[in-house]
């Protein structure tokens, strides 16, 4: 993913890793009710969700602990983990779900990124190099890390935000039916 300022000038770069390196993809497993096991969680493994559920509020919080974890989603509207999100990892990726929670960017996330998100809670980044695109945090945003890229994040709450942060294109907004 390439994210541009508002002059068409690329302020970030967040890359995958390719499937044909090696990494392993495994599917994020549920019990019958709901809870979720993350599998290996090991360095550089990609975790995806099965379309079983879609739609479907996953119980419990998930902890990505392995470097270079990336968590994909199926869509905001598909993918909905009902606890929090906790990036503990240099280089670990989130994209494409729901947080019922809060997520955090723990001191130890370094070089991180989560995309095409929607946080119904609060979003806190105490990492450094974190990149922060296009999602909806409904809580407050505060972010004491150094060197954030925040493009186009809408917050309902308030902003807290260290002065090297760069951000383009945010802004607040007002959810009046909640």
């Amino acid at each position: 993913d390439v994210f541009l300022d508002d002059a068409g000038e690329v302020i970030s770069v967040v890359c995958y890793p390719p499937l044909d390196d090696g990494t392993g993809v495994e599917e994020l497993q549920t019990d019958t009710d709901g809870n979720i096991t993350l599998p290996s969680n090991q360095n550089g493994t990609v975790i995806t969700f099965p379309e079983s559920t879609d739609g479907e509020p996953l119980s419990g919080n998930l902890t990505l602990d392995g470097e270079r974890v990336v968590l994909y989603g199926n869509g905001v509207d598909q993918t909905i983990v009902a606890g929090n999100v906790e990036l503990a990892s240099n280089n670990a990726r989130v994209r494409g779900l729901t947080v019922k929670g809060n997520v955090q960017f723990q001191s130890n996330s370094n070089n991180s990124s989560l995309a095409l998100c929607r946080i119904e809670g609060n979003l806190q980044v105490a990492s450094n190099g974190v990149t922060v695109a296009s999602c909806e945090v409904f809580g407050n945003v505060q972010v004491s890390g150094n060197n954030a890229v925040l493009t186009n994040i809408g917050v309902q709450g308030n902003w807290d935000v260290d002065s090297s942060a760069t951000c383009e294109g945010c802004y607040s907004f007002s959810d009046t039916n909640e």
